[in-house]
Formats: C-alpha cells, structure tokens, sequence
C-alpha cells in the first residue's frame, strides 16, 4: 500500500522514532514498517513485530506519543489534588 496518498496520523518526528526503535534493538530492516504503524495506523508484518526488540519499542513509541499529546493540550497527570481511592490504598498495603 503507498503512503504517499495517506494523512499522517500522529505527527512523532523521525529522529525521534528513529531513536526509540534503535533502543529497543529493532532491525533497521522493519523500521519502515514501524514508520507505517506509527505514522498512517498501517499494522506491521509478524516478522516486525515479532522481531528482536519490538516488545520493548511498542510501549515506548505510545509513551513517547501520548506525552506529546498531553503536552501539547496542557494536561498533567496525575492532578495536583489526586488522591488515590481506598481500594487503591488497600492493595499498596496488601502487597507490602
């Protein structure tokens, strides 16, 4: 399929992208696979995504997607006045 007719779904520089895949160790050869998927929602290949390092880029690449959204609508997580509920307290202190 051409990319060349697709709107860009997620505007991640390729620098960065770049950076994120070589961290996680992926082959460059699957790295225009991981541009699609980021880019234009295109799913890789199994081989992509079963290849060395992608367990570790995928979480990586919507963390570094998702911070560039919040920044960019000025949404900080967790609130200033956030506390957290008591279920949440209770299983923190089960696990202790």
């Amino acid at each position: 399929m051409s990319c060349e007719t697709l709107e860009r779904k997620c505007d991640l520089p390729q620098l960065e992208l770049e950076c994120l895949l070589l961290k996680a160790g992926v082959s460059v050869r699957y790295w225009p696979e991981w541009f699609d998927l980021t880019w234009y929602g295109i799913p890789p290949s199994k081989a992509a995504r079963h290849c060395k390092g992608s367990a570790q880029a995928l979480p990586a690449i919507l963390k570094a997607i998702s911070d560039r959204y919040f920044k960019a609508m000025g949404i900080k997580f967790p609130p200033k006045d956030w506390q957290p509920s008591k279920r949440q307290l209770a299983s923190v202190t089960a696990v202790a």
